[in-house]
């Protein structure tokens, strides 16, 4: 009887157009108030419901949401776009490479695989279809990639799940490090062994693998301290440190990348500017890393 109210209500709701969440919620108290199997009060119910949703972590989740909602509708997903495109757009299948880091940047910043993937759906999807790319296959890498929104802190499910079980949020985003780190030196390792043969997909001068190659290994090398520097600074943007992150990033581009790319590219060339690359990614992983260790980032939000 119980799960015949509840689920047929809730399918019932749904065929007649009520929102999802509206319909999980009367099907719901439907089935506890018409049901004989259940001798819980409605008014017990309700004042559960009222210290569930009292929770600061709680509303973490819809100022998650809100932030992604606003980065779409401001132009920020279009920003974050164009500058996946600019590392990494030029090579060929550069615009699904482009639409994985995009992904990975914007979960670093909403923590909502739903939010990511309809923001950066948004902005690519038309595009790479026009392009040529089967609209199926783009769909399917979108929503794979979607799913680092859950991976990469801050993240909603590390919210909901310290607030069930009490544990801290601050220690939640702290053990994603570790995946995103694994994640990144696992892509570079694949990277720096396959560099050849990627290159070759790509031409069939020689000149241009081994250059093509080379770089791509330099580029290995700083990935697991690239993946360390967008997991801190998700985590730290979830509990409020955006200045700190924004310093850390502005070091790093501004006295490491630049300045190293305008000292060494007159004399090596292309590999100069990557090598600046390299220096910058693994100077801005370690000074994320090092603000992690020292904890100081959890006291500038709620989330502790």
């Amino acid at each position: 009887m119980t799960a015949l109210l509840m689920f047929g209500g809730f399918a019932l709701l749904l065929i007649l157009g009520v929102p999802i969440a509206l319909s999980l919620g009367v099907s719901t108290m439907a089935a506890i108030a018409g049901s004989p199997d259940i001798t819980v009060s409605i008014n017990t119910v309700a004042q559960r419901i009222f210290g569930g949703l009292d929770s600061t972590s709680i509303m973490a989740i819809a100022f998650f949401v809100l932030s992604g909602n606003l980065m779409t509708k401001g132009g920020i997903s279009r920003r974050i776009c164009e500058f996946a495109r600019s590392i990494i757009g030029g090579v060929r299948g550069g615009m699904a490479l482009t639409l994985v880091l995009a992904c990975a940047f914007f979960a670093a910043l909403s923590g909502s695989a739903p939010a990511t993937v309809v923001a950066i759906g948004t902005m690519l999807y038309g595009d790479m279809v026009r392009m040529g790319y089967p609209g199926d296959r783009t769909a399917g890498l979108l929503v794979v990639s979607g799913g680092l929104g859950p991976i990469i802190p801050p993240s909603i499910i590390m919210v909901v799940y310290a607030t069930i079980t009490g544990a801290s949020v601050g220690d939640m985003f702290k053990s994603g490090m570790g995946i995103g780190i694994g994640i990144m030196a696992l892509s570079g390792m694949g990277l720096w062994v396959f560099a050849p043969a990627l290159m070759g997909i790509f031409t069939a001068d020689a000149a241009v693998i081994a250059l093509g190659a080379r770089v791509l290994r330099i580029e290995a090398f700083a990935e697991p301290m690239f993946g360390a520097s967008i997991v801190a600074s998700g985590s730290m943007q979830g509990a409020g440190d955006s200045t700190g992150c924004f310093i850390l990033n502005l070091v790093s581009m501004w006295g490491v990348r630049l300045t190293l790319a305008v000292l060494l590219a007159p004399r090596f060339g292309l590999v100069g500017v990557w090598v600046a690359m390299c220096a910058e990614l693994c100077t801005r992983g370690a000074l994320f890393l090092l603000r992690m260790a020292r904890g100081k980032w959890l006291d500038k939000g709620a989330l502790a």
